[in-house]
């Protein structure tokens, strides 16, 4: 017998699987990087608009500095009150009983068209303005409480731009940046409750003061708001380092 030639194989075609995948993997991280890029351009924008409407204008503004003047930059240290039921009954009678029909225009209420349903709050509420010299407790209340308010944010903004330039370069979970973010929750829970407080500490400094003598209700409100912003990050950081951990023991296993 004679035996058969083996059929030839034909060459096979090169593959290209290792430059595909790195070349999908350099394409990833480039628009990883492009879009680290923006994220960052556009916190550095928002972080300039705290400095300048929470931080700046509170300091040049009448309360502290005095040098913006203007509608932009206040009128005047002041903040909104409401005449307390006996001033405005003295008020009322005083008057003869009744009140001009323009100061109670749009208080009634009632169907209105769109763009119709307006409220004054002219007969009840007024501003109380705060003149120097003024002490701590109403410099806080009229400017000292938005300022702390805006130095949180400023300190929470530099925290994330910090955490996204890592992220540019490649090194976002790290213990480091891990930090960061309890940081963040620390400065957006503790010091945002602390400029709330202080706020309606403030508030309440002016709206005792003596020449005022009952004439306005002494109300306040806090927002629990900033709490909860921060526990939610907190939360979110212990997950992430929860996982960040259970995955690293699982790596070592295998």
């Amino acid at each position: 017998m004679v035996a058969s030639e083996p059929t030839p194989r034909r060459p096979s075609r090169p593959t290209f699987t290792a430059p595909a995948r790195a070349w999908k993997s350099a394409r990833s991280a480039g628009a990883a990087r492009a879009g680290a890029v923006v994220l960052e351009a556009a916190l550095w924008a928002s972080l300039a608009v705290v400095l300048l409407t929470r931080i700046l204008r509170p300091i040049l503004g009448p309360a502290m500095l005095g040098l913006g003047q203007g509608p932009y930059w206040g009128l005047g240290a002041s903040v909104p009150a409401r005449l307390s039921d006996a001033t405005w009954r003295t008020a009322v009678e005083q008057m003869g009983g009744t009140v001009p029909p323009a100061l109670v225009h749009g208080l009634s209420g009632g169907p209105a068209g769109r763009g119709e349903h307006v409220e004054a709050t002219l007969p009840t509420g007024v501003e109380i303005s705060v003149w120097e010299p003024m002490t701590f407790r109403q410099l806080v209340g009229v400017a000292g409480a938005e300022l702390l308010g805006g130095l949180v944010l400023a300190a929470a903004f530099l925290l994330v731009i910090a955490m996204v330039r890592d992220l540019r370069r490649g090194a976002l979970f790290t213990n480091r940046n891990l930090r960061r973010v309890y940081s963040v929750a620390a400065v957006a829970g503790i010091g945002g409750m602390l400029a709330e407080i202080a706020g309606a500490w403030g508030r309440i400094g002016v709206l005792q003061s003596p020449p005022l003598a009952g004439a306005v209700d002494v109300t306040w409100t806090i927002s629990f708001v900033p709490l909860l912003i921060g526990l939610g990050i907190a939360v979110g950081a212990e997950i992430l380092r929860l996982g960040t951990q259970l995955q690293h023991e699982v790596e070592g296993l295998v």
